[in-house]
């Protein structure tokens, strides 16, 4: 080994030299201070070491929050949501309303008179109506294998006869598919439009529409009333049911003329 090689090994590097005056000059400087955003954490961390051979003690923390109090929150608080909630001022007072909804229901059936001669075929408009004020499900029965329901029974005045019945009444209670019973005094009318699926509104109706034939002269009324099958909590029973008046020519106490009664389906 040549004199020049064995100086060369001997002799620190210039990388060896820079470190060695950067460590020099972190050492004159001594621990870099954390920013003031940084030292939050440090410092809780050395209360928390601080206290930490009492067991359940609380620590306060720098900081302007008061938590709703008159003294800085502990540091068991420090994550509460109510830290950011200050007390109400005694000047604001608070208001509660509460709506009054009418939710009941009204259903009806509709008087009607029928007037003629013996011999007459008269027509008879019978209505089963949601008065409100509130709209119902259309489920009037309890049978839930039922797609449809009994809403009206109908006894028919003694001087007069069916000729022309609804498809959706019969006279017998076995329902749509049931026999008829030809010249029956008492007729059921099952629902139509308003399936169980659907929403009786105000205003709707089922309309169930009749002929009938004057037999003789004989003014015993006969009468409409809503089906005892349907199960719902009326506002008003009253108009639940309502006669069938004839005023027969011929009969005692009727009118001279022999005048149909009109009528007007409801709005």
């Amino acid at each position: 080994m040549s004199c020049r090689e064995s100086r060369g090994r001997g002799r620190p590097s210039a990388r060896a030299r820079s470190l060695s005056l950067v460590a020099g000059l972190l050492l004159a400087l001594g621990t870099p201070h954390l920013a003031a955003a940084e030292q939050d954490g440090p410092r809780s961390g050395r209360a928390v070491d601080g206290g930490a051979e009492v067991p359940g003690a609380t620590f306060g923390l720098p900081g302007g929050s008061t938590n709703g109090t008159d003294r800085p929150p502990a540091f068991g608080e420090r994550d509460r949501a109510d830290r950011y909630v200050r007390s109400a001022s005694a000047s604001y007072d608070v208001v509660s309303t509460r709506p009054d909804v009418d939710g009941s229901v009204d259903l009806s059936v509709n008087e009607v008179t029928l007037r003629g001669k013996p011999g007459d075929n008269v027509k008879a408009d019978f209505f089963f109506v949601n008065n409100g004020p509130a709209g119902t499900p259309a489920v009037f029965d309890d049978e839930e294998d039922n797609e449809t329901a009994v809403v009206v029974d109908l006894t028919v005045p003694p001087g007069l006869t069916a000729v022309q019945v609804p498809d959706f009444c019969r006279g017998t209670k076995e329902g749509h598919e049931g026999k008829d019973v030809p010249n029956s005094s008492h007729y059921y009318c099952w629902q139509n439009r308003f399936d169980k699926g659907l929403t009786m509104y105000p205003g709707q109706f089922e309309h169930f529409p009749f002929v009938f034939r004057v037999d003789r002269a004989d003014n015993r009324p006969g009468r409409i009333e809503i089906s005892t099958s349907v199960h719902l909590d009326d506002s008003d029973p009253s108009n639940d049911s309502a006669a069938i008046e004839v005023d027969i020519v011929g009969a005692p106490g009727t009118s001279r003329s022999p005048a149909r009664l009109w009528w007007s389906a409801p709005c």
